[in-house]
């Protein structure tokens, strides 16, 4: 009974053990200017902006018709956006 709960163990711990040993590739050789950024951040603020991407879409048989009906949804979510405080 115990060496099949060591085969079950051994067998849990084989994948982590596998994914540890990542083998990272060589860099390439870069000839002129290199740059490399990494940061990390923390805000401790209420943001005051924020950036909303919002889209509709609409299918008819004929491009202005789409476009049309595509800017009246727009114009509701727009005006949704606004009463909820979303300026």
């Amino acid at each position: 009974m115990k060496s099949i709960w060591l085969g079950l163990a051994l067998c849990a711990a084989a994948p982590t053990a596998v994914a540890a040993q990542v083998v990272q590739a060589p860099m390439p050789t870069i000839a002129g200017t290199r740059l490399e950024v990494s940061a990390t951040g923390e805000a401790t603020r209420v943001p005051d902006l924020a950036i909303v991407s919002a889209g509709v879409v609409t299918r008819q048989t004929t491009a202005t018709a789409a476009i049309q009906e595509n800017a009246a949804r727009m114009e509701r979510v727009l005006s949704a956006l606004k009463r909820a405080g979303i300026e």
